[in-house]
């Protein structure tokens, strides 16, 4: 694991927006007690939102001019280091390292992964097809 004075900028970028994604949750999840009846106490919602405004960043980004903006070659590399990152983690902890909640999120996001992928083979033809 890399210190904070260790890190690429690349690196130091991804730890910044990870930590503001956590701490975005983790403050939409202080619910007064009303709030815990109507929305529960698990992360779903916030889960949601983060997921749709940033996909919502990223597709402005990459519509906007050539040269600027986010390319498609950064989605797909960051798509797939997150992707295999959740594998890795969730091989390695299993479901009693992740815990009940926990495994429940990462299979919730196994299967929008799944519903996603299937929708780019979709689009695009089967991967094969492409190379």
């Amino acid at each position: 694991m890399n210190t904070e004075k260790n890190r690429s900028p690349l690196e130091d970028g991804l730890y910044k927006a990870c930590r503001a994604i956590e701490n975005q949750v983790a403050r939409e999840m202080q619910r007064t007690p009303a709030q815990r009846d109507q929305h529960g106490v698990q992360k779903w919602e916030p889960y949601a939102k983060r997921i749709e405004s940033i996909c919502s960043f990223l597709l402005e980004e990459t519509a906007t001019e050539a040269g600027q903006g986010v390319s498609l070659d950064a989605l797909l590399v960051l798509s797939q280091a997150v992707t295999k990152a959740l594998s890795i983690l969730t091989d390695e902890l299993g479901e009693k390292g992740l815990g009940t909640v926990r495994a429940a999120y990462v299979r919730e996001a196994a299967k929008n992964l799944k519903r996603d992928i299937l929708r780019i083979e979709g689009e695009t033809g089967s991967p094969s097809e492409l190379c």
